[in-house]
Parts: C-alpha cells; structure tokens; sequence
C-alpha cells in the first residue's frame, strides 16, 4: 500500500525534501482547530482566493475544504479531474500561515495541474496536505477540532490516516 492512499496526510518533506517527514509531525499539530469551507466544485474546478473568508481562517489554523467531490469516488474521473487550490488560493493559506489544509478530493491541486501548483506552495511552507477527506457533508459547523491520526513510519512522505472533527 502507498503512504498516499485514502485519506491520508502530506508531510512537507513530500515536496520539500529536508522538510519533516510524517514522523516527524509533532503530535500538537494533529489535533487542532479547523475552518470548514464549503464551496461545491465540479471536474477540474479551482478554489479561488474568493471562496475564502478572511475573518473565519486564523493562524495555526487546519482549513478543511468541502467541494462535494467525495460523491464523485465511484466515478472515473474521481482521481484525474478533481477540483483543487489556485495558485492564489494557496499563497492566501500560505500567508495565513495555516496547519493543514484538507480537501474531499485525491489532491490539493485540481486533477489538471501537472505543476502540483498548491503541493510545491503549501508543502514546502511546512503546512501539511490531508487528501482524501470523506463525510465532509456531516460537519455541522463551521469551526471544530480536527484530529489526524498518521502512522508514525519513519522517513515518510506521507500516511494513511483516521481524520476526525470534533464538534
């Protein structure tokens, strides 16, 4: 099984190497507050600067991006065509200097962006990536405790893992 593989959680050293790798995350980052966004996407679809509000997303915080695209897992186009962070959109977290930041799709970047625009912003920022994200639509608020269970596997990239909100 790859470290990548469902839900699962980017350490920085994933595109930064010499950054931390998953077993180095520190287990205070794991648990945390967090902001759900939700804005519905369709294939290949950008989260915009816009579809963030600046007084909801505080420093150290984990934005957990809800587009909907979780109902799509069956589909073909599941991992290939998923909407993902514009540029923009992941300099404005970068600058934020957010935690994490989640998404209910494969990838933080759309299923077209070969440069992995919002992985090479993010990761190297020491802001972990959560993938995969499932049952987004059950969170019934916009703030809670996100709480990320990664395997401790030395050297890493990345992990599985058991995410959690916290309501």
């Amino acid at each position: 099984m790859s470290t990548h593989t469902g839900t699962h959680v980017d350490a920085p050293s994933h595109f930064a190497p010499g950054l931390a790798s998953i077993d180095r995350i520190p287990a205070s980052r794991l648990v945390c507050r967090a902001v759900l966004v939700r804005t519905k996407k369709r294939a290949n679809q950008l989260i915009e600067r816009e579809d963030l509000t600046d007084e909801q997303i505080g420093e150290g915080d984990a934005v957990v991006i809800a587009t909907g695209w979780e109902k799509r897992a069956a589909s073909s186009n599941y991992m290939t065509e998923n909407p993902g962070l514009s540029g923009q959109a992941a300099e404005y977290l970068a600058r934020k200097k957010v935690n994490a930041v989640g998404i209910d799709g494969p990838s933080i970047d759309a299923g077209t962006d070969s440069k992995f625009t919002a992985h090479n912003i993010l990761l190297p920022r020491n802001i972990l990536a959560v993938e995969n994200l499932c049952n987004t639509s059950k969170i019934t608020t916009n703030r809670f405790t996100l709480v990320l269970g990664p395997l401790k596997l030395g050297g890493a990239t990345g992990s599985p893992a058991r995410a959690l909100a916290i309501v």
